[in-house]
């Protein structure tokens, strides 16, 4: 009897645990303006950083700590085109340009995605992406880049 509780204790519990993963992923997805703290869920999630039950804030925190956030954005702060770009070339084992390596700038890392056709040639460096824009261009860097070896 302890064993069948036990049993649909832990399917009950993993239900919960997959339908928090999908609502998120939904609510992401559903974001008119993405933001910093759902652009690094994605992206360290997609690259195996973090976990996909953990919180936004907690991939923010990786991301920071890897020094792969330029600036000193907040976690609710709306990200442009460019600087995921920039997350995205720091994330991902990308052959970024020459520029890009002298400069280490945000606009390089984007027109680097660009001309790989990650980055859609009608975007500009500034746009504010939504959260289907951004799930965009993550499924086309789990397709185009390697993402287990990190720069």
């Amino acid at each position: 009897m302890k064993r069948l509780f036990l049993f649909f204790a832990i399917c009950i519990i993993a239900t919960q645990v997959n339908a928090q993963v999908a609502g998120k992923l939904t609510q992401i997805i559903n974001t008119e303006q993405a933001t910093y703290g759902q652009a690094c869920y994605m992206s360290a999630v997609a690259t195996g950083m973090a976990q996909d039950t953990d919180t936004y804030e907690r991939c923010f925190d990786i991301l920071k700590s890897e020094d792969i956030i330029r600036g000193n954005p907040s976690l609710k702060d709306p990200i442009t085109a460019k600087n995921f770009a920039y997350m995205i070339s720091k994330t991902w084992n990308i052959n970024n340009s020459v520029f890009y390596r002298i400069t280490n700038h945000p606009r390089y890392a984007f027109k680097q995605m660009k001309a790989a056709g990650v980055i859609p040639s009608n975007y500009y460096p500034n746009k504010i992406l939504s959260g289907q824009e951004m799930l965009n261009i993550i499924t086309l860097c789990l397709d185009k880049f390697d993402a287990t070896e990190r720069n």
